[in-house]
Protein backbone atom coordinates (compact mmCIF):
# COMPACT_ATOMS: atom_id res chain seq x y z
CA UNK A 1 0.00 0.00 0.00
CA UNK A 2 1.41 3.35 -0.94
CA UNK A 3 1.94 6.21 1.58
CA UNK A 4 -0.73 8.15 -0.78
CA UNK A 5 -3.19 5.83 0.09
CA UNK A 6 -2.30 4.92 3.29
CA UNK A 7 -2.89 9.27 3.87
CA UNK A 8 -6.56 8.94 2.20
CA UNK A 9 -7.82 6.52 4.13
CA UNK A 10 -6.30 8.21 7.22
CA UNK A 11 -7.94 11.05 6.16
CA UNK A 12 -10.84 9.34 5.46
CA UNK A 13 -11.26 8.01 8.94
CA UNK A 14 -11.15 11.46 10.29
CA UNK A 15 -14.73 12.16 8.99
CA UNK A 16 -15.92 9.34 11.53
CA UNK A 17 -14.50 11.51 14.22
CA UNK A 18 -16.18 14.66 13.02
CA UNK A 19 -19.44 13.34 12.02
CA UNK A 20 -19.58 11.02 15.28
CA UNK A 21 -18.87 12.73 18.24
CA UNK A 22 -22.33 14.50 18.88
CA UNK A 23 -24.57 12.26 16.57
CA UNK A 24 -23.41 8.49 17.76
CA UNK A 25 -21.45 6.53 20.15
CA UNK A 26 -20.69 4.06 17.36
CA UNK A 27 -19.62 6.14 14.44
CA UNK A 28 -16.62 7.45 16.01
CA UNK A 29 -14.82 3.74 15.60
CA UNK A 30 -14.73 4.22 12.49
CA UNK A 31 -11.88 6.20 13.08
CA UNK A 32 -10.33 3.04 14.54
CA UNK A 33 -11.26 1.10 11.89
CA UNK A 34 -9.83 2.66 9.00
CA UNK A 35 -7.44 4.31 10.38
CA UNK A 36 -5.49 1.00 12.36
CA UNK A 37 -3.31 -0.23 9.55
CA UNK A 38 -1.81 3.05 8.13
CA UNK A 39 -1.10 4.34 11.17
CA UNK A 40 0.53 1.17 12.33
CA UNK A 41 2.77 1.17 9.42
CA UNK A 42 3.21 5.37 9.84
CA UNK A 43 4.12 5.24 13.41
CA UNK A 44 6.73 1.84 12.39
CA UNK A 45 8.56 4.57 9.82
CA UNK A 46 8.76 7.23 11.99
CA UNK A 47 10.31 5.50 15.44
CA UNK A 48 11.77 2.48 13.68
CA UNK A 49 12.87 3.40 10.24
CA UNK A 50 13.47 7.24 10.04
CA UNK A 51 13.98 7.64 14.08
CA UNK A 52 12.06 10.77 14.82
CA UNK A 53 11.04 12.03 18.04
CA UNK A 54 7.82 11.74 20.10
CA UNK A 55 6.49 14.97 22.04
CA UNK A 56 7.85 13.81 25.60
CA UNK A 57 4.02 14.08 26.66
CA UNK A 58 3.57 10.99 24.26
CA UNK A 59 6.23 9.05 26.23
CA UNK A 60 4.72 10.12 29.21
CA UNK A 61 1.17 8.83 28.14
CA UNK A 62 2.54 5.86 27.05
CA UNK A 63 3.45 5.38 30.70
CA UNK A 64 -0.12 5.64 31.74
CA UNK A 65 -0.76 3.06 29.48
CA UNK A 66 1.55 0.74 30.65
CA UNK A 67 0.44 1.62 33.59
CA UNK A 68 -3.08 0.51 33.25
CA UNK A 69 -1.79 -2.72 31.52
CA UNK A 70 -0.04 -3.14 35.03
CA UNK A 71 -3.29 -2.61 36.57
CA UNK A 72 -5.57 -4.95 34.45
CA UNK A 73 -2.69 -7.86 35.33
CA UNK A 74 -2.87 -7.33 39.09
CA UNK A 75 -6.52 -7.83 39.05
CA UNK A 76 -6.85 -10.36 36.31
CA UNK A 77 -8.84 -12.76 38.05
CA UNK A 78 -11.40 -10.22 39.41
CA UNK A 79 -11.81 -8.02 36.58
CA UNK A 80 -15.11 -7.34 35.55
CA UNK A 81 -15.55 -7.40 31.45
CA UNK A 82 -11.98 -8.06 31.05
CA UNK A 83 -11.98 -7.46 27.16
CA UNK A 84 -13.02 -4.18 28.15
CA UNK A 85 -10.46 -3.18 30.59
CA UNK A 86 -7.89 -4.10 28.48
CA UNK A 87 -9.48 -2.51 25.29
CA UNK A 88 -9.86 1.13 26.93
CA UNK A 89 -6.78 2.30 26.02
CA UNK A 90 -7.13 2.31 22.25
CA UNK A 91 -8.36 5.91 22.70
CA UNK A 92 -4.65 7.01 24.15
CA UNK A 93 -2.55 4.43 22.02
CA UNK A 94 -4.22 6.11 18.28
CA UNK A 95 -4.03 9.78 20.26
CA UNK A 96 0.11 8.55 19.99
CA UNK A 97 0.30 6.83 16.57
CA UNK A 98 -2.03 9.72 15.08
CA UNK A 99 0.43 12.25 15.84
CA UNK A 100 3.11 9.85 14.14
CA UNK A 101 0.67 9.45 11.28
CA UNK A 102 -0.11 13.22 11.08
CA UNK A 103 3.64 13.98 10.17
CA UNK A 104 3.43 12.08 7.10
CA UNK A 105 0.45 13.68 6.00
CA UNK A 106 1.58 17.38 6.36
CA UNK A 107 1.49 17.78 2.99
CA UNK A 108 -1.60 15.64 2.07
CA UNK A 109 -3.97 17.43 4.17
CA UNK A 110 -4.52 20.93 2.72
CA UNK A 111 -6.32 23.48 4.21
CA UNK A 112 -9.09 22.63 2.00
CA UNK A 113 -9.31 19.07 3.18
CA UNK A 114 -9.19 19.97 6.94
CA UNK A 115 -12.04 22.83 5.95
CA UNK A 116 -14.06 20.20 4.90
CA UNK A 117 -13.46 18.14 8.06
CA UNK A 118 -14.33 20.84 10.38
CA UNK A 119 -17.39 21.78 9.04
CA UNK A 120 -18.71 18.34 8.81
CA UNK A 121 -17.70 18.73 12.71
CA UNK A 122 -19.78 22.74 13.19
CA UNK A 123 -22.61 21.24 11.44
CA UNK A 124 -23.13 18.24 14.03
CA UNK A 125 -22.95 20.49 16.53
CA UNK A 126 -26.24 22.66 15.20
CA UNK A 127 -27.79 19.62 14.46
CA UNK A 128 -27.34 17.58 18.05
CA UNK A 129 -27.92 21.14 19.72
CA UNK A 130 -31.19 21.11 17.26
CA UNK A 131 -32.36 18.22 17.58
CA UNK A 132 -31.82 18.13 21.45
CA UNK A 133 -33.86 21.28 22.48
CA UNK A 134 -37.16 20.39 20.29
CA UNK A 135 -37.32 17.24 22.37
CA UNK A 136 -36.97 19.11 25.36
CA UNK A 137 -39.13 22.09 24.43
CA UNK A 138 -41.66 20.66 22.43
CA UNK A 139 -41.76 16.73 23.29
CA UNK A 140 -40.90 15.54 19.60
CA UNK A 141 -38.34 13.67 18.31
CA UNK A 142 -37.39 14.95 15.08
CA UNK A 143 -35.61 11.42 14.13
CA UNK A 144 -39.22 9.03 14.45
CA UNK A 145 -41.04 12.12 13.57
CA UNK A 146 -43.32 11.40 16.45
CA UNK A 147 -44.03 12.22 20.05
CA UNK A 148 -40.59 12.00 22.02
CA UNK A 149 -40.45 9.34 24.73
CA UNK A 150 -38.01 8.59 27.29
CA UNK A 151 -36.75 9.92 30.53
CA UNK A 152 -34.12 12.53 31.62
CA UNK A 153 -33.84 13.29 27.82
CA UNK A 154 -37.46 14.99 27.88
CA UNK A 155 -36.03 17.77 30.09
CA UNK A 156 -32.70 18.14 29.48
CA UNK A 157 -30.60 18.61 26.29
CA UNK A 158 -28.54 15.39 25.58
CA UNK A 159 -28.48 15.83 21.94
CA UNK A 160 -28.50 12.54 19.57
CA UNK A 161 -26.01 10.61 22.25
CA UNK A 162 -27.20 11.41 26.47
CA UNK A 163 -27.17 14.19 28.77
CA UNK A 164 -23.68 13.87 30.05
CA UNK A 165 -21.62 12.91 26.98
CA UNK A 166 -23.59 15.94 25.11
CA UNK A 167 -23.36 18.56 27.61
CA UNK A 168 -19.45 18.03 28.58
CA UNK A 169 -18.40 17.17 25.02
CA UNK A 170 -20.02 20.27 24.38
CA UNK A 171 -18.53 22.32 26.88
CA UNK A 172 -14.96 20.91 25.67
CA UNK A 173 -16.13 22.31 22.37
CA UNK A 174 -17.50 25.87 23.49
CA UNK A 175 -13.91 26.51 25.40
CA UNK A 176 -12.22 26.12 22.36
CA UNK A 177 -14.26 27.72 19.86
CA UNK A 178 -13.91 31.01 22.38
CA UNK A 179 -10.39 30.75 22.25
CA UNK A 180 -10.28 30.75 18.80
CA UNK A 181 -12.52 33.39 17.92
CA UNK A 182 -9.39 36.31 17.75
CA UNK A 183 -8.14 33.60 15.17
CA UNK A 184 -11.46 33.25 13.01
CA UNK A 185 -11.07 36.52 11.03
CA UNK A 186 -7.60 35.35 9.66
CA UNK A 187 -8.29 31.93 8.98
CA UNK A 188 -8.58 29.57 5.86
CA UNK A 189 -9.78 26.46 7.84
CA UNK A 190 -12.80 28.07 9.65
CA UNK A 191 -16.28 28.27 7.57
CA UNK A 192 -17.02 31.91 9.06
CA UNK A 193 -20.80 31.06 8.98
CA UNK A 194 -20.78 27.72 10.34
CA UNK A 195 -18.08 28.94 12.89
CA UNK A 196 -20.59 31.21 14.76
CA UNK A 197 -23.69 29.07 14.51
CA UNK A 198 -22.00 26.05 15.66
CA UNK A 199 -21.29 28.80 18.58
CA UNK A 200 -24.51 30.02 19.11
CA UNK A 201 -25.64 26.50 19.47
CA UNK A 202 -23.18 25.19 21.73
CA UNK A 203 -24.23 28.08 24.25
CA UNK A 204 -28.05 27.13 23.96
CA UNK A 205 -27.58 23.60 23.86
CA UNK A 206 -25.25 23.39 26.92
CA UNK A 207 -27.86 25.34 28.80
CA UNK A 208 -30.88 23.11 27.85
CA UNK A 209 -28.35 20.43 28.83
CA UNK A 210 -27.65 22.05 32.33
CA UNK A 211 -24.56 19.98 32.88
CA UNK A 212 -23.46 22.19 35.68
CA UNK A 213 -19.69 21.27 35.51
CA UNK A 214 -19.42 21.54 32.24
CA UNK A 215 -20.50 25.29 32.41
CA UNK A 216 -18.78 26.13 34.97
CA UNK A 217 -16.03 24.58 33.64
CA UNK A 218 -16.85 27.09 30.33
CA UNK A 219 -16.30 30.69 32.46
CA UNK A 220 -13.48 29.51 34.48
CA UNK A 221 -11.82 29.05 30.66
CA UNK A 222 -12.91 32.41 29.51
CA UNK A 223 -10.69 33.93 31.94
CA UNK A 224 -7.82 32.06 30.67
CA UNK A 225 -8.26 32.85 27.17
CA UNK A 226 -8.68 36.36 28.26
CA UNK A 227 -5.77 36.73 29.79
CA UNK A 228 -3.53 35.52 26.27
CA UNK A 229 -4.23 38.76 25.24
CA UNK A 230 -5.35 40.95 28.23
CA UNK A 231 -3.42 40.10 31.42
CA UNK A 232 -4.96 42.15 33.58
CA UNK A 233 -8.28 42.00 32.50
CA UNK A 234 -7.82 37.95 32.80
CA UNK A 235 -6.83 38.52 36.25
CA UNK A 236 -9.69 40.39 37.37
CA UNK A 237 -12.34 38.48 35.17
CA UNK A 238 -10.40 35.21 37.52
CA UNK A 239 -10.90 37.20 40.64
CA UNK A 240 -14.40 38.38 39.67
CA UNK A 241 -14.78 34.65 38.78
CA UNK A 242 -14.41 33.11 42.62
CA UNK A 243 -16.18 35.90 44.37
CA UNK A 244 -19.35 35.68 42.05
CA UNK A 245 -19.24 31.90 42.56
CA UNK A 246 -18.95 32.50 46.16
CA UNK A 247 -21.75 34.77 46.49
CA UNK A 248 -23.48 32.29 43.93
CA UNK A 249 -23.22 29.35 46.39
CA UNK A 250 -24.41 31.84 49.34
CA UNK A 251 -27.52 32.69 47.35
CA UNK A 252 -28.05 29.44 46.29
CA UNK A 253 -27.62 27.97 49.73
CA UNK A 254 -30.79 30.60 51.20
CA UNK A 255 -32.91 30.43 48.21
CA UNK A 256 -35.40 27.77 46.92
CA UNK A 257 -34.76 27.42 43.11
CA UNK A 258 -36.36 25.39 41.20
CA UNK A 259 -33.76 25.38 38.33
CA UNK A 260 -31.69 22.37 38.50
CA UNK A 261 -28.36 24.58 37.43
CA UNK A 262 -29.54 26.59 40.87
CA UNK A 263 -29.81 23.06 43.09
CA UNK A 264 -28.67 23.40 47.02
CA UNK A 265 -25.52 21.16 47.71
CA UNK A 266 -27.64 18.86 49.60
CA UNK A 267 -29.65 18.21 46.34
CA UNK A 268 -29.95 14.34 45.69
CA UNK A 269 -27.76 14.51 42.39
CA UNK A 270 -24.87 16.38 44.59
CA UNK A 271 -25.46 13.78 47.45
CA UNK A 272 -25.18 11.27 44.69
CA UNK A 273 -21.57 12.44 43.93
CA UNK A 274 -20.82 13.14 47.31
CA UNK A 275 -21.52 9.09 48.14
CA UNK A 276 -19.48 8.29 44.91
CA UNK A 277 -16.55 10.39 45.74
CA UNK A 278 -16.58 8.94 49.13
CA UNK A 279 -16.61 5.47 47.83
CA UNK A 280 -13.73 5.80 45.31
CA UNK A 281 -11.52 7.45 47.85
CA UNK A 282 -12.94 4.23 50.16
CA UNK A 283 -11.57 2.16 47.16
CA UNK A 284 -8.29 4.29 46.24
CA UNK A 285 -7.45 3.05 50.16
CA UNK A 286 -7.71 -0.57 49.46
CA UNK A 287 -5.16 -1.07 46.68
CA UNK A 288 -3.40 2.14 46.32
CA UNK A 289 -0.86 1.00 44.38
CA UNK A 290 -2.30 -0.74 40.97
CA UNK A 291 -6.00 -0.38 41.70
CA UNK A 292 -8.74 -2.32 40.96
CA UNK A 293 -8.51 -2.33 37.40
CA UNK A 294 -9.72 -0.21 34.10
CA UNK A 295 -13.23 0.63 34.27
CA UNK A 296 -13.76 -1.45 37.70
CA UNK A 297 -15.42 1.09 40.09
CA UNK A 298 -18.92 0.98 38.52
CA UNK A 299 -18.84 -2.94 39.33
CA UNK A 300 -17.42 -2.95 42.67
CA UNK A 301 -19.36 0.12 44.10
CA UNK A 302 -21.94 -1.51 45.44
CA UNK A 303 -19.50 -3.91 47.85
CA UNK A 304 -17.28 -0.53 48.85
CA UNK A 305 -20.26 1.08 50.07
CA UNK A 306 -21.04 -1.75 51.83
CA UNK A 307 -18.18 -2.42 53.30
CA UNK A 308 -17.07 1.39 54.58
CA UNK A 309 -20.68 2.05 55.66
CA UNK A 310 -21.54 5.03 53.05
CA UNK A 311 -24.82 5.83 53.18
CA UNK A 312 -26.73 9.29 53.12
CA UNK A 313 -30.16 9.02 54.37
CA UNK A 314 -31.13 12.38 52.88
CA UNK A 315 -31.06 10.76 49.35
CA UNK A 316 -34.30 9.19 50.31
CA UNK A 317 -36.10 11.94 51.12
CA UNK A 318 -35.71 13.36 47.43
CA UNK A 319 -36.18 10.46 45.97
CA UNK A 320 -39.27 8.74 48.06
CA UNK A 321 -39.63 6.10 45.64
CA UNK A 322 -36.41 3.69 46.81
CA UNK A 323 -36.48 1.63 49.76
CA UNK A 324 -34.82 3.78 52.79
CA UNK A 325 -32.89 0.21 54.13
CA UNK A 326 -29.52 -1.26 54.11
CA UNK A 327 -30.23 -2.02 50.08
CA UNK A 328 -30.42 1.70 49.56
CA UNK A 329 -26.75 1.60 49.67
CA UNK A 330 -26.28 0.25 46.14
CA UNK A 331 -29.43 2.33 44.85
CA UNK A 332 -26.86 4.33 43.11
CA UNK A 333 -23.37 3.27 41.86
CA UNK A 334 -21.66 3.88 38.98
CA UNK A 335 -18.17 5.90 37.79
CA UNK A 336 -16.39 8.62 40.19
CA UNK A 337 -18.17 11.26 38.86
CA UNK A 338 -14.47 12.86 38.76
CA UNK A 339 -12.09 11.14 36.54
CA UNK A 340 -9.03 11.69 38.80
CA UNK A 341 -10.64 9.94 41.47
CA UNK A 342 -11.61 7.97 38.64
CA UNK A 343 -7.66 6.75 37.55
CA UNK A 344 -6.41 6.50 41.27
CA UNK A 345 -9.49 3.65 42.02
CA UNK A 346 -8.72 1.72 38.98
CA UNK A 347 -5.38 2.18 37.89
CA UNK A 348 -3.39 3.31 41.12
CA UNK A 349 -1.66 6.12 42.58
CA UNK A 350 1.37 5.37 39.72
CA UNK A 351 -1.27 5.98 37.15
CA UNK A 352 -2.52 8.86 38.43
CA UNK A 353 0.74 11.15 38.85
CA UNK A 354 1.54 9.42 35.15
CA UNK A 355 -1.69 11.00 33.69
CA UNK A 356 -1.31 14.70 36.05
CA UNK A 357 2.29 14.90 34.81
CA UNK A 358 1.07 14.11 31.18
CA UNK A 359 -1.85 17.23 31.43
CA UNK A 360 1.26 19.56 32.80
CA UNK A 361 3.65 18.26 30.23
CA UNK A 362 1.14 18.72 27.46
CA UNK A 363 0.74 22.04 28.54
CA UNK A 364 4.51 22.87 28.23
CA UNK A 365 4.62 21.83 25.09
CA UNK A 366 1.70 23.96 23.90
CA UNK A 367 2.76 27.06 26.03
CA UNK A 368 6.39 27.31 24.12
CA UNK A 369 3.90 27.58 20.68
CA UNK A 370 2.52 30.38 21.24
CA UNK A 371 -0.08 30.53 19.24
CA UNK A 372 -3.55 29.98 18.21
CA UNK A 373 -2.80 26.27 19.28
CA UNK A 374 -1.87 27.50 22.88
CA UNK A 375 -4.60 29.24 23.74
CA UNK A 376 -6.75 26.74 22.30
CA UNK A 377 -5.30 23.97 23.85
CA UNK A 378 -4.74 26.38 27.63
CA UNK A 379 -8.81 26.88 27.19
CA UNK A 380 -9.75 22.86 26.90
CA UNK A 381 -7.39 21.85 30.15
CA UNK A 382 -8.86 24.25 32.05
CA UNK A 383 -12.60 23.17 31.66
CA UNK A 384 -11.17 19.82 31.50
CA UNK A 385 -9.71 20.11 34.81
CA UNK A 386 -12.41 21.93 37.20
CA UNK A 387 -15.36 19.66 34.88
CA UNK A 388 -13.63 16.29 35.32
CA UNK A 389 -14.02 17.21 39.15
CA UNK A 390 -18.07 16.64 38.61
CA UNK A 391 -17.87 13.99 35.94
CA UNK A 392 -15.97 11.03 34.26
CA UNK A 393 -15.43 13.23 31.26
CA UNK A 394 -13.32 10.36 29.46
CA UNK A 395 -16.26 8.28 28.28
CA UNK A 396 -16.54 7.05 24.95
CA UNK A 397 -17.62 10.07 22.78
CA UNK A 398 -15.67 12.11 24.74
CA UNK A 399 -12.78 10.72 24.97
CA UNK A 400 -12.31 10.41 21.00
CA UNK A 401 -12.83 13.94 20.93
CA UNK A 402 -10.17 14.78 23.67
CA UNK A 403 -7.76 12.63 22.37
CA UNK A 404 -8.13 13.55 18.44
CA UNK A 405 -7.78 17.26 19.43
CA UNK A 406 -4.31 16.29 21.48
CA UNK A 407 -3.31 14.60 18.46
CA UNK A 408 -3.98 17.47 15.86
CA UNK A 409 -1.99 19.54 18.72
CA UNK A 410 1.14 19.15 17.34
CA UNK A 411 0.44 20.23 13.55
CA UNK A 412 2.55 23.66 13.08
CA UNK A 413 0.48 26.28 11.96
CA UNK A 414 1.80 29.31 9.42
CA UNK A 415 3.00 32.58 11.24
CA UNK A 416 -0.29 34.61 11.01
CA UNK A 417 -1.90 32.23 13.86
CA UNK A 418 1.21 33.47 16.46
CA UNK A 419 0.44 35.47 19.05
CA UNK A 420 2.73 37.98 18.44
CA UNK A 421 0.93 38.78 15.41
CA UNK A 422 -2.88 38.62 16.52
CA UNK A 423 -1.57 40.86 19.25
CA UNK A 424 -0.13 42.99 16.59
Amino acid sequence: MTNLKLAKLTYFSFYFVALGVFVSVTVPSGYHIFAGIPLLIFSWKYLMVEKHKLPKSAWILLAFVLLSYIANFFNLDTLNRPMRSFGKQKYELFSIMTIMGLYYLRDYLSAAKWRKILNVFLFTIVAAAVYGIIKVIFQFDLLTMSTAVGGEELVRNGGFTEVMRYGYGTGFVLSMMLASIPFVKSSTLINKKWFWSALVAAVVGIYFAKTRGAILGVFVSIPVIVWFFKRKLGYGLATLGVVGMVLGLFLIQSGNFENRLFSKLGSGSNLKRLSQYEASIAAFTEKPLFGHGVNQFSSICPAVKKRHDIFWPEYCTKFPTLQCDHSHREAYCGHSHNVFLETATNRGVFALLAFVSFLLMWAYEMWKRQDAMTVVIFALLANFVVASQFEYTLNANNSFLFWFIYSISFIPLPKKYSLETIKG
